[in-house]
């Protein structure tokens, strides 16, 4: 379904506030470019207060040389300068990168090359760095709240 129009691809990024027009029927919101087909000339956007993430994919891995990288463990992430630390599983691919899985879907925008820390906890509570990474945005890892659960894709614009 198309919602609006956009001022041309080159305007629009991942993560950032849609930058186009709305129509007058569409429902006021605080809309978020979610994908783009560049074949197609298509943004997909998405309310903000709808876009969840419950796996995130790294790449240009960093780990400590101690890390055993042969089976999946619990880690905490932190994303860049955010203090909020979240609960995952880790597992890792190759070409240095990982895919953790997030013990509870989280509100947050996350464009390709956002920093993230991976800790692991120590005997005692304590927390040890354990490496960093940086986010390679996947639409396929994005989970929407929907009221209408018939619709499958977010709301398209049409240049």
């Amino acid at each position: 379904m198309s919602i609006g129009t956009h001022e041309g691809l080159h305007r629009q990024v991942f993560g950032e506030k849609f930058v186009g027009e709305l129509y007058p029927t569409t429902p006021f919101g605080d809309y978020i470019v979610v994908d783009i087909n560049r074949y197609n000339g298509k943004v997909y956007v998405e309310e903000r207060n709808k876009i969840f993430w419950k796996k995130i994919f790294l790449n240009d891995l960093e780990l400590k040389k101690s890390a055993p990288k042969d089976k999946p463990r619990r880690v905490l992430i932190k994303f860049g300068k955010d203090p909020v630390s979240y609960a995952g599983n880790i597992n890792f691919k190759n070409n240095n990168s990982c895919l953790i899985l997030l013990e509870k879907r989280i509100n947050k925008i996350l464009p390709s090359g956002t920093f993230v820390s991976i800790y692991e906890e120590l005997i005692g509570g304590r927390m040890s760095v354990l490496g960093m990474g940086r986010v390679k945005y996947e639409a396929k890892f994005l989970e929407f709240d929907r009221e209408d659960e018939s619709i499958e894709e977010s709301q398209e614009f049409e240049l």
